[in-house]
């Protein structure tokens, strides 16, 4: 599993999303011995929304959760 940033699904054609309004969207994913356990998924209804900065963020809050658990 990977980690996924998609800043503008209208320009893609197989993008399904889980709501009518949403334009982009990041994943990151939480891992435990290689096996995937859960993920952070956030949608946003304005396009190109997701920075550097959010993504390492968001990757720093998933190792916290796997310390936890």
């Amino acid at each position: 599993s990977q980690n996924f940033v998609l800043q503008d699904g209208t320009k893609q054609d197989n993008y399904i999303s889980c709501r009518w309004k949403v334009k982009s969207e990041i994943i990151i994913i939480i891992c435990k011995n290689e096996e995937n356990i859960g993920q952070i998924d956030i949608h946003s209804q304005i396009v190109n929304l997701f920075l550097k900065k959010n993504q390492k963020l968001l990757e720093f809050v998933c190792e916290q959760v796997y310390q936890i658990i």
